[in-house]
């Protein structure tokens, strides 16, 4: 069966999930809105009701506020308190002038005032500015408010607008709250009356009218029984506030901190629901709109993509095949472009891992063959060497004959298999077989200092790491030399790492020269030890990392210092 019948073209899968992905979005949206844009609505705007409320209420508390001063200052004052002392002792001479006198003085500068009344205990009301329809002291505890200020502590009780607060003047029926107080005697502490300040409701109807709750929204004043103390509607004052909870209105509200009056806002919820309606029909034609764009721009985006992806396909089919040498037109700068960028990326790294096994591979080829002719018939090498080795001892030539002992160690060393790592005191061991080798040659003029830790004796190393660096210093460093050579091999943990130090007193070289060496412009004498300090390096490098390696350092004809760097094994 042919499977190019059942592909479908990535142009029309984008144009279908654009399209498909489009659509339900908008629809869920559109949904969401209708079923839930209500309730958000209804929550920020009861939130933003609730807020305007609370900022009324406090405008109200500032302004009783500024009243309880007014009635602060009257029942301290001192020729009120002296005048009603006198009253009291039945001394009524100039007394109620005095009083109206400095009730004059303390409410001059507010206009809202309606009138101030007090009513000495015992005694008629003294009333300033207007006449008073209350009576005397006992007449008045009949009033709902009476038994609140007779039982109080001195702070003030308000009294709703009506019924004992509406005052006829003229043919103007004016609605008032009050705010009354027991007045005592500073002195004594005993009661000498009480005063009652009338404040003009329309103040309360300033504040009141300046808050905006919709078209339709009521703002009721209420007392904490439910009685309407302000109300736009003044022939619902006094009466009880029936307020409707139901789901057709909004209710908010909130509570005096002086008076403990609610100031309660009631907007019916249609008032805002038609701009909620309105809103769902305009977003629907926008929706409808929307869809139709985005699909004719999905086609348009779709090509721009399908486009160099068929152009990456085809490059990858070609590497399929085979052929590295592949362009890519790279023309977006977009995840498509990045794409294609990492995709030639990754055939150049192929390319060169490619060529990188290929020649490792033929260095391994090189190297095993070089293994095969070192180890052939390592067996009869050693018998040999042990058959030289006792017709030494026999003829008395111990000292040949442990040089012919640290050789066949050597050799053995070197050439056994199936040992890629060894410890530091095994390949120290090897060393020194070789330096013993080396100091018989040179007699007095090779000097030696081995000064490895014992902390890291049993620590893992590649084997035959320390005996090229060596031979490096007496092969090359002490190369022409007219003096006796130093070679000082250090070893030891620092920073969590192992490191070993070769330091030679030989003729040096140039830091040009150790720049060859690693850059692999120097070819390494391989007659004197198979290893140049280039390959020790690659090889711990190859094994550990490229953190990890060799460093030289060295001053001609004075000094070369290898530092060589390894992980704790």
């Amino acid at each position: 069966m042919n499977n190019k019948s059942k592909i479908i073209p990535l142009k029309i899968k984008l144009i279908i999930t654009f399209s498909i992905v489009v659509i339900i979005s908008l629809l869920i949206q559109v949904g969401v809105s209708y079923f839930f844009l209500y309730d958000i609505v209804e929550r920020k705007t009861k939130e933003n009701y609730k807020q305007t409320i609370i900022q009324a209420n406090r405008r109200i508390d500032e302004s009783l506020y500024s009243y309880e001063k007014i009635t602060r200052n009257i029942i301290a004052n001192s020729i009120i308190q002296d005048s009603l002392r006198n009253v009291m002792n039945n001394e009524f001479a100039g007394t109620n002038l005095k009083i109206k006198q400095e009730l004059a003085k303390i409410t001059i500068s507010d206009e809202n005032i309606n009138s101030i009344h007090i009513v000495p205990k015992d005694f008629k009301t003294i009333s300033y500015i207007f006449m008073s329809n209350y009576a005397d002291y006992d007449a008045n505890k009949t009033l709902p408010w009476f038994n609140k200020v007779k039982n109080s502590t001195g702070e003030v009780i308000w009294a709703k607008t009506i019924p004992i607060n509406k005052v006829m003047i003229g043919n103007i029926e004016t609605y008032v709250f009050s705010a009354i107080r027991k007045i005592n005697d500073i002195d004594t502490g005993k009661e000498l009356g009480i005063v009652i300040v009338n404040i003009d409701a329309k103040h309360l109807e300033n504040i009141i009218d300046e808050i905006e709750l919709g078209e339709n929204g009521d703002i009721y004043l209420i007392d904490k029984d439910n009685t309407i103390v302000y109300f736009k509607n003044h022939d619902l004052i006094g009466e009880k506030l029936d307020i409707d909870y139901d789901k057709d209105n909004i209710v908010v509200s909130d509570t005096s901190l002086k008076s403990n009056w609610k100031l309660i806002g009631i907007v019916p919820k249609y008032s805002y629901r038609k701009e909620i309606e309105q809103f769902n029909r305009i977003f629907l034609y926008f929706s409808i709109i929307a869809i139709l764009t985005i699909i004719i721009f999905s086609i348009i985006i779709s090509k721009s993509i399908e486009s160099p992806i068929n152009n990456l396909i085809d490059a990858m089919k070609e590497v399929q095949k085979g052929n590295l040498n592949v362009n890519i037109i790279k023309k977006q700068k977009n995840e498509i472009g990045i794409l294609a960028n990492h995709f030639e990326e990754m055939i150049d790294e192929l390319k060169y891992f490619i060529d990188k096994v290929y020649k490792q591979e033929i260095i391994n080829r090189e190297a095993e063959i070089k293994a095969l002719h070192a180890q052939l018939n390592p067996h009869f090498l050693y018998n040999t060497l042990d058959t030289i080795y006792w017709m030494l001892i026999i003829k008395e030539e111990e000292e040949i004959g442990d040089l012919v002992v640290a050789l066949a160690n050597i050799l053995r060393y070197s050439i056994s298999r199936g040992e890629e790592f060894v410890t530091i005191k095994e390949d120290i061991e090897q060393l020194k077989n070789y330096l013993y080798i080396q100091k018989t040659r040179f007699e007095d003029k090779l000097i030696v200092n081995i000064d490895v830790s014992s902390d890291i004796d049993n620590c893992m190393i590649p084997k035959l790491l320390l005996q090229p660096l060596v031979e490096n210093s007496i092969n090359h460093g002490f190369k022409k030399m007219k003096f006796n050579g130093s070679i000082h091999i250090k070893g030891y943990i620092n920073n969590n790492e192992i490191i070993f130090e070769v330091i030679d007193n030989g003729i040096g070289m140039l830091h040009e020269k150790i720049k060859d060496i690693f850059n692999g412009n120097l070819k390494v004498d391989s007659k004197h030890t198979g290893l140049g300090l280039k390959a020790v390096d690659e090889r711990i490098k190859i094994i550990y990392g490229c953190q990890y390696g060799l460093n030289i350092s060295s001053v001609p004809n004075e000094y070369t210092h290898v530092k060589v760097t390894l992980p704790i094994k």
